[in-house]
């Protein structure tokens, strides 16, 4: 996953703490704003009590919780990923697929949530197809799980920043388990940590996200489905993303991870670029991006 190297500089100042399963870190400058890095954690834990299948009154434990068919209005926050989610499903030619959540559960990557109307056996082999999305208001075709653990780190990363620039912070860096970004004029050193292979890549990120996926051989629990056929992909396999923003470096990993083939057009669309490794220790590098 994406590391960065720890600072010495002692206008600097570094938070953690324990949110979206994960920890969330802040590294900022010097604050204009002293409560700005408390605002920020504030926006993260937002996220979490709006997206997470696993808190009891989220808008997807909401959604579980009722037959398919009922309509229900989504937060505005949940509301904007959804609709990103779906957009990159579309592009990518199901790739990315935020209907998952049924075999997540179903192969033990991610529990099931706690409120579930359905049963398990009844909401796997759902795609994003079966979602119908309209300004807010979400209606399910058929018994499924929506899925946001691969989209709402990188979302919530983008909502911290934010607050942080709002708050006049000039420097930072945001890290949820590994999905960060970077803003300011100074750029961090990333380094890039896959399993399989002996070669660290360094990137130097300014004003940019980058998020990783895969490259866990040995855990069994961890390994990734292509969504638009079902098929288990090479365990060996990490992919990472740099892109504007954190949400869309998030969920480009699971399709850069589980193409058959890079479509750099999605990462040129995207202004995105690409890294991969695969069982053979061998980083490749697809660019998308026209700017850096």
């Amino acid at each position: 996953m994406p590391s960065f190297s720890a600072s010495s500089d002692p206008a600097l100042i570094d938070r953690a703490r324990p949110l979206l399963g994960t920890i969330a870190g802040i590294r900022a400058a010097a604050l204009a704003h002293p409560l700005a890095i408390d605002d920020a954690f504030a926006a993260i834990i937002e996220v979490q009590t709006v997206m997470s299948a696993f808190e009891a009154g989220s808008d997807l434990s909401r959604l579980h919780g009722l037959p398919h068919g009922r309509p229900i209005s989504l937060h505005p926050l949940t509301a904007r990923v959804v609709a990103f989610g779906l957009e990159l499903a579309m592009r990518s030619g199901g790739l990315f697929d935020l209907a998952m959540g049924g075999e997540a559960a179903a192969r033990g990557t991610l529990p099931q949530p706690v409120r579930a109307f359905h049963a398990l056996g009844d909401v796997q082999g759902a795609s994003w197809r079966d979602i119908d999305f309209d300004d807010g208001d979400i209606v399910l075709r058929r018994p499924l799980w929506l899925d946001l653990s691969g989209i709402a780190k990188g979302f919530a990363v983008d909502r911290a920043t934010a607050v942080l620039k709002a708050a006049g912070v000039t420097q930072g860096t945001v890290n949820i388990g590994g999905d960060l970004a970077v803003f300011g004029p100074k750029p961090e050193t990333v380094h890039l940590r896959a399993e399989g292979s002996a070669v660290v890549p360094e990137l130097e990120i300014a004003d940019a996200a980058v998020a990783s996926s895969g490259g866990a051989p040995g855990r069994v629990a961890t390994r990734h489905v292509r969504a638009r056929d079902r098929a288990i992909v090479d365990p060996a396999r990490f992919a990472a993303v740099i892109a504007p923003d954190g949400m869309t470096a998030d969920a480009l990993t699971k399709v850069v991870l589980t193409a058959e083939e890079i479509d750099a057009d999605l990462l040129l669309h995207y202004g995105a670029r690409a890294l991969s490794c695969g069982a053979d220790g061998e980083w490749r590098i697809f660019e998308g991006a026209t700017n850096g």
